[in-house]
């Protein structure tokens, strides 16, 4: 289980923390990664809630990552916790991207790059024990359903979010202005 991005409350490492210690299958081990950019007490804070909650031997904080790419190959889910909306939450279409689970909160950009059980799973935000319950979920698919979500993942990247489409969707809003 990955979630990347910079350590600040509203990306929702808390939120994941306890999740993890609410999931059913205990099987995981997950990587917390992004640059505290100066936010040492939330980090100490996490740090401490991860031992609370004894996930110390199943939960590693990665500090400033060079390679996110590299840690989302090893990853079999990536996650968006954030409590507050993402304008249009990258991490979403990157796990899709490289042809990942992607369990996400249900506001902000993810209810633009998530179909819920389609090409990932949404989660209600703020919610702990419903995002356990989607990485319950996610851990648990079959093969062959895995393989279904992550194809759907790539087709939703190819026909929405290639860098062609989205340049000439930022063309034509500004040929739109003028």
């Amino acid at each position: 289980i990955l979630l990347g991005g910079r350590i600040t409350h509203w990306k929702g490492q808390h939120l994941l923390l306890k999740a993890l210690a609410k999931m059913q299958n205990q099987n995981f081990y997950c990587i917390i990664a992004g640059d505290d950019q100066g936010r040492k007490d939330y980090l100490d804070y996490l740090k401490h809630l991860a031992d609370k909650l004894h996930l110390s031997s199943r939960v590693c904080f990665h500090g400033k990552v060079l390679d996110m790419p590299a840690l989302m190959s090893v990853s079999s889910v990536i996650v968006s916790a954030a409590i507050e909306p993402e304008a249009f939450g990258r991490i979403s279409v990157e796990g899709q991207a490289m042809g990942k689970i992607v369990v996400a909160s249900d506001i902000g950009g993810s209810l633009d790059t998530i179909t819920d059980g389609i090409n990932g799973k949404l989660f209600a935000a703020n919610n702990s024990q419903d995002l356990a319950n989607a990485l319950d979920w996610a851990l648990n698919l079959s093969d062959a359903q895995r393989k279904k979500i992550v194809d759907a993942g790539f087709e939703n990247i190819k026909n929405n979010f290639t860098k062609e489409i989205m340049c000439d969707k930022t063309i034509a809003v500004y040929k739109e202005l003028v």
